[in-house]
């Protein structure tokens, strides 16, 4: 071991500098090999296995809202381009037709690009305070969020079954979270070892891993 100040060498159990008395840096002896303390050599405690899932109910009302303004949405933009294309002497079949194509496009995408942005969440799921996440707790893909928005459509065909099971599933899941493997839970839940109050008891945690 060497002096940080005057350079001179010291044994490496020396506490000070055998020439200048300066204070070494501790080493502690592992087998062979000497090793510094450092921040990195301690841990934080992995709980990111508990999770509040979102409850049936948040889910519900903020499918409305989404609805809603995913509805606004396809109207302004299905308006807009009519008007633009019956200045440009479209017919009328034309004109139905783009809109038809606009009604199921706008929606789709609404949901999509929100659910697989940096936010994991439409506006309606914002308001609620809950995110969609994969199996891991990461923002799901573009691809996963186009198959979970799909996917409700057989959701809504067998007499909505598919959107009730997030009310009793083990995970909050509908079929078409499973369906994508997706998870929609409280946003506050996705870095637990920050969050105190995912680790105390409460009537609407769900206390389970993510797997």
């Amino acid at each position: 071991m060497f002096c940080p100040r005057c350079g001179n060498p010291s044994d490496d159990t020396a506490r000070f500098c055998q020439a200048c008395g300066t204070a070494l840096p501790l080493m502690v002896v592992e087998a062979t090999a000497y090793q510094t303390f450092t921040p990195q050599s301690f841990s934080t405690p992995d709980v990111s296995g508990f999770v509040q899932y979102a409850g049936f109910w948040k889910r519900f009302v903020a499918f409305f809202i989404d609805y809603f303004l995913s509805y606004f949405l396809m109207v302004v933009v299905a308006f807009s381009i009519g008007i633009m294309m019956g200045l440009s002497g479209y017919d009328a079949s034309s004109i139905e037709f783009i809109g038809f194509i606009v009604g199921m496009i706008t929606p789709w995408l609404y949901w999509s690009i929100m659910e697989s942005s940096s936010k994991q969440a439409t506006l309606g799921k914002m308001v609620l305070g809950i995110i969609v996440t994969d199996y891991q707790g990461n923002r799901i893909s573009f691809g996963q969020a186009t198959a979970r928005y799909w996917a409700k459509i057989l959701s809504a065909l067998i007499l909505c079954i598919g959107f009730f099971m997030a009310g009793f599933t083990a995970k909050k899941q509908g079929l078409h979270d499973i369906m994508a493997e997706s998870l929609v839970v409280k946003k506050q839940t996705t870095h637990p070892q920050y969050n105190s109050d995912t680790l105390s008891t409460s009537s609407e945690a769900s206390r389970a891993p993510f797997y």
